[in-house]
């Protein structure tokens, strides 16, 4: 409540993880996948400062909601504030049959706390990258952004078509979240392994990878110190 919403830069925009608690549970990590995907399409756009979603996901385990309240209109002001983003965006995903699915989403103001709805994105599950690009473009339609052919053109390229791909890339960005870091890497390995092309997981399991080693090497040193102390005693 103290948070002066008036000092919240207006090109500052978040995207909230998606809500997937309609999805079977071995789907659920697609919310994830396609939160991080939305993010990094709207990093493209000059006149957008997206938020982390490193900082975004602190800040959500902070206050402890449940994943489908990261799409409730009603608290999204008070993430926003905290995030010190001015408008979120927000994602629910469901399954409308055996082989499709539904974005719907929403953008909300932190400051009016007014909500506007974008338009559902719909389409065949193994199309999951055609369905992702139409929710981008629906969100950049709501925000009344008018893009440059550089970014249109950057914004239509598809990280991988590989539905195998992206769901490893949507468990590894579950176990990172969990603290998981050497499950983490092993999905993003994996999703290089089905489309090596794929470089946002490649990258991410380097990144990993050095999670995964300095953990190790803490345990190690941890270890050694109580080895150390056990012998002198």
């Amino acid at each position: 409540s103290e948070i002066d919403t008036r000092t919240i830069p207006d090109s500052t925009i978040a995207v909230i993880n998606f809500d997937g608690t309609a999805l079977e549970q071995d789907m659920k990590p697609l919310a994830l996948g396609m939160a991080e995907l939305t993010a990094n399409d709207l990093a493209k756009i000059s006149s957008l400062n997206v938020i982390e979603r490193i900082k975004i996901n602190a800040i959500l385990d902070e206050l402890e909601f449940s994943q489908s309240r990261y799409a409730d209109p009603a608290v999204a002001p008070r993430v926003g504030k905290l995030l010190g983003s001015r408008r979120l965006v927000l994602g629910t995903i469901v399954e409308t049959g055996d082989e499709d699915l539904r974005i719907d989403g929403a953008v909300v103001n932190t400051v009016g706390g007014d909500a506007l709805r974008t338009g559902a994105a719909e389409g065949k599950l193994k199309k999951f990258f055609e369905v992702q690009k139409n929710f981008v473009f629906s969100v950049i339609d709501t925000l009344g952004i008018q893009l440059t052919r550089e970014e249109r053109d950057a914004i239509e390229e598809v990280p991988t078509e590989s539905f195998l791909a992206f769901m490893a890339f949507s468990r590894g960005l579950y176990y990172q979240r969990e603290g998981m870091p050497g499950e983490a890497l092993e999905s993003f390995r994996e999703a290089g392994d089905y489309d090596p092309g794929f470089s946002t997981a490649t990258n991410l399991a380097g990144k990993m990878q050095v999670s995964a080693n300095y953990k190790a090497e803490g345990n190690t040193t941890r270890f050694k110190k109580m080895i150390d102390t056990s012998v002198r005693v």
